[in-house]
């Protein structure tokens, strides 16, 4: 798809659900069809700690750290990626689908939702008790979850 067409296509869309950006940005950015058939991502363990911290629904959540979980699984996910980031026209699939996120009016950082930094420790340690954390492309440890959310922040 050419840059111009692929533009001229998410602003479309954009401008068509603009409205209604924070409700369809799970759907949109579904972190399910980006994985491997039946796995989740980290987007999806992390988001069930952070939505109670900060009343902001899990949906959005996962859209906010999408970005951050498609950077972490590319080495496994990496063919995926690459027809991602063609039909956005971009090199990298994890940055258009930032810019597609922002450009819907859906928050990019975890501190715009009122979550404090001090918890992200908390969080992690929530997510890695997550069933959901277990069904993944590539595994991560705490660590990895911390660095992920702090880049997140």
């Amino acid at each position: 798809m050419s840059d111009d067409k692929a533009a001229q296509t998410r602003k479309s869309f954009v401008d068509s659900v603009k409205g209604k950006a924070k409700e369809v940005a799970g759907a949109v950015t579904g972190n399910d069809s980006l994985t491997a058939e039946g796995q989740l991502d980290q987007a999806q363990a992390l988001s069930h700690a952070v939505g109670p911290r900060t009343s902001t629904s899990n949906g959005v959540v996962e859209a906010m750290l999408l970005p951050h979980t498609m950077r972490y699984n590319e080495p496994v996910t990496g063919t995926r990626m690459a027809a991602i980031g063609d039909v956005f026209g971009a090199a990298s699939a994890a940055a258009a689908v930032r810019e597609f996120i922002a450009e819907l009016g859906v928050p990019t950082q975890l501190r715009e939702v009122g979550l404090a930094r001090e918890v992200l420790a908390e969080v992690v340690d929530h997510a890695m008790d997550d069933w959901a954390i277990t069904q993944v492309p590539r595994p991560a440890d705490r660590d990895e979850l911390l660095e992920l959310l702090d880049a997140a922040w």
